[in-house]
C-alpha cells in the first residue's frame, strides 16, 4: 500500500475563479486497479490549512475518486495538494499513463509529467550455488528464490550474467561461459518438470519459461538446476548474478541481485615438505624445500 500526493496547480493565463460546490476527481491510469479501501489524508487548497480525513467516493469501475463540495464557495486557486492512502501499487513494474485531475469544471492535460515509474520488488530470498561446490568444476548451477510476488501462468525468470561472460577472477580471457549450450531442471513442486530455458551469449541471459500452468503464489519457493556451466574459480563470494521475474514482455515483477556462495577450493595435486641436506637433528637450523603443483592457473593477484 502507498500514499500518494496529487498536486495540481492552475496555469497563470486561468483568472476565471472555480465556483461554489465544485468538486475535485482524480481519474487513475488503466495500470492501476481501486479496491475500494482508499481513503483521503488531506487535502489543501492554495496555502490554506489542511483539511485532515476528507470524505472521498470511489468508483472502481471509473478509476476516479472525487471530492465532493471540495470547493464550497467561489475561488481563485492557484495549487491543489490531495494526498490518498491506500493506494495499491499497479502490477507488474510500468511507467503508467498519466493521472488525470479535474477541478471544478478545468481537467488537466493527458501530460507525461503526471505518470509515475513503478519499480519492481525484490525477491524475499535469493541464492546461487553450485551442485559440485569445487570451484572451477562443470556442475548444474542451482538457482534457489522465495518470491515476493505472484507470477502469472506465462511468466518467466531471467538470469543476468555479466557482461564479460567471464567470472570475476577468471584468468582466462577465452574460457567464456557457454549460455547457449544449456539445459534446466525443476528441483521444486512449485515449478513445472517441463520447465524450459534459453540461453542467450549476446545478452548475457538465461530465461526460465514455461514455469507453471497456473500462477506460483507470492512467497514461494523455487529452486532450479542449470546444467552446462563451471563455478568461478575462487570461494571469493564476488560474482553477482540478477535475477527476475517478469512478464513475457519484459516488464518486471521481482528483481534482485544475487552472489554465488558456499564454493570450496581444489586440493592441490601434490603438496611435500623436504629438508635439503641430511640434517634433520632437533634444535639445529635447517632449509626447507616446500614442493607442490596446483591444478589451476595463478595470476599475479593470487597468492599462498
Amino acid at each position: 500500500m502507498n500514499r500518494r500526493f496529487l498536486n495540481a496547480i492552475e496555469t497563470n493565463w486561468s483568472s476565471s475563479p472555480v465556483p461554489g460546490n465544485s468538486a475535485i476527481i482524480v481519474k487513475f491510469p488503466n495500470d492501476y486497479t481501486l479496491t475500494g479501501t482508499e481513503t483521503c489524508d488531506s487535502l489543501q487548497i492554495n496555502s490554506n490549512t489542511p483539511i485532515n480525513n476528507c470524505t472521498i467516493t470511489i468508483s472502481i469501475s471509473n478509476k476516479t475518486i472525487t471530492i465532493s463540495n471540495a470547493i464550497p464557495s467561489i475561488i481563485a486557486i492557484s495549487s491543489v495538494t490531495v494526498v490518498l492512502n491506500n493506494v495499491m501499487n499497479p502490477y507488474p513494474a510500468v511507467t503508467t499513463s498519466p493521472f488525470v485531475c479535474t477541478i471544478g469544471v478545468d481537467t488537466s492535460l493527458n501530460d507525461l509529467s503526471a505518470s509515475l515509474t513503478i519499480i519492481p520488488a525484490s525477491f524475499t530470498t535469493c541464492a546461487i550455488t553450485f551442485a559440485n561446490q569445487t570451484v572451477n568444476t562443470t556442475s548444474n548451477m542451482i538457482v534457489n528464490l522465495t518470491t515476493k510476488n505472484q507470477i502469472t501462468s506465462n511468466g518467466e525468470i531471467r538470469i543476468k550474467f555479466p557482461s564479460t561472460l567471464r567470472w570475476t577472477r577468471e584468468a582466462s580471457l577465452t574460457n567464456l561461459l557457454p549460455l547457449n549450450s544449456i539445459s534446466c531442471n525443476s528441483l521444486s513442486s512449485t515449478v513445472n518438470t517441463g520447465v524450459i530455458c534459453s540461453g542467450n551469449s549476446s545478452a548475457q541471459t538465461i530465461t526460465l519459461s514455461n514455469l507453471t500452468n497456473t500462477t506460483i503464489a507470492k512467497n514461494t519457493f523455487i529452486s532450479i538446476s542449470v546444467g552446462g556451466l563451471f563455478s568461478p574459480p575462487t570461494t571469493e563470494s564476488v560474482d553477482i548474478l540478477t535475477l527476475s521475474s517478469m512478464f513475457p514482455n519484459g516488464s518486471l515483477i521481482d528483481n534482485s541481485d544475487c552472489y554465488i556462495t558456499n564454493l570450496k577450493p581444489k586440493s592441490l595435486t601434490q603438496f611435500s615438505i623436504g629438508v635439503v641436506g641430511t640434517k634433520k637433528t632437533i634444535n639445529t637450523y635447517v632449509t626447507l624445500s616446500f614442493t607442490l603443483i596446483n591444478v589451476d592457473t595463478i595470476t599475479n593477484e593470487d597468492y599462498f
